[in-house]
């Protein structure tokens, strides 16, 4: 059960993480910066603005460049435990743990992407509003 539940964690890991770098992906392609990136800049001159707002692209691309790692040791990890649980496991049970796991990965993936797709939008207003 504990590699069952493992390969489950993983599996909504790896939805978290494909979303994620989507919507960071998309942040990049259209100029926008997520809150979490934004950085205040206490001295008042266009130079140091400018070297926030490269310093804040540069982050960006750095979480994308960490989150692809990430995602390749999740998927690294997801098929170690597809290995395991085959071998413990008899052949109809892990279909039906592989359907399981499939459709949790599913759901996590649908409302880890909504959830992002709202953060776009706010993300999108708030800049037509400036």
């Amino acid at each position: 059960m504990k590699g069952v539940r493992t390969r489950e964690a993983l599996a909504k890991k790896i939805a978290w993480f494909r979303n994620r770098l989507v919507f960071s992906l998309r942040c990049k392609q259209t100029g926008l910066l997520p809150q979490s990136l934004k950085l205040h800049c206490p001295i008042v001159s266009d130079r140091a603005k400018s070297i926030v707002r490269q310093t804040e692209r540069r982050l960006l691309v750095e979480r994308i460049r960490l989150i692809n790692g990430k995602l390749a040791a999740l998927r690294a990890g997801f098929s170690q435990t597809a290995d395991w649980v085959k071998c413990e496991l008899p052949p109809e049970w892990f279909d039906l743990v592989q359907t399981h796991v499939e459709t949790v990965q599913e759901k996590e993936f649908a409302s880890t992407k909504a959830r992002h797709r709202k953060k776009f939008e706010r993300l999108l207003d708030k800049k037509a509003k400036d």
